[in-house]
């Protein structure tokens, strides 16, 4: 199955960088195949995209105008079976996409996460967020 990661880069490289050694481990453990469409501001992003992205476009700052611009440009750039948006601070397990992309594949139309880990800096620990009820929209990872 081809699928598209849609992310939007905001002059953070270091934290991009965690992104985007996921989308390399994901790449080297999956089968499917997966190109990476990001939307960038900086040039300092640009550069750092160009070495992990198939397609990236420069926009303002705005949040949800990156986030339109970028998955516009990965309905007109890709030709994928699916598109799955991830935050360039966030990752995402192997099992977790591979999980996704099967759910997508016997026809889910979404599929979101229900519990969320955050490392809280302050405390040196990571901290679970878990919904209590059952979510069925496309969320960031």
């Amino acid at each position: 199955m081809d699928v598209t990661i849609v992310t939007c880069l905001n002059n953070r490289p270091d934290v991009s960088r965690i992104l985007f050694n996921c989308i390399d481990r994901l790449r080297t453990k999956s089968y499917h195949r997966i190109q990476v469409v990001a939307a960038v501001t900086e040039n300092e992003d640009y550069t750092l995209s160009s070495d992990y992205c198939e397609h990236v476009i420069t926009i303002d700052n705005v949040a949800g105008k990156k986030w339109n611009a970028a998955l516009l440009h990965a309905h007109v750039w890709t030709d994928a079976d699916c598109y799955m948006i991830i935050g360039d601070d966030d990752a995402v397990s192997t099992s977790y996409f591979e999980r996704a992309i099967e759910s997508v594949f016997l026809g889910s139309h979404h599929v979101g996460l229900k519990s969320n880990v955050y490392y809280e800096l302050n405390t040196g620990k990571a901290m679970q967020h878990t919904y209590q009820f059952a979510i069925d929209k496309l969320i960031g990872a």
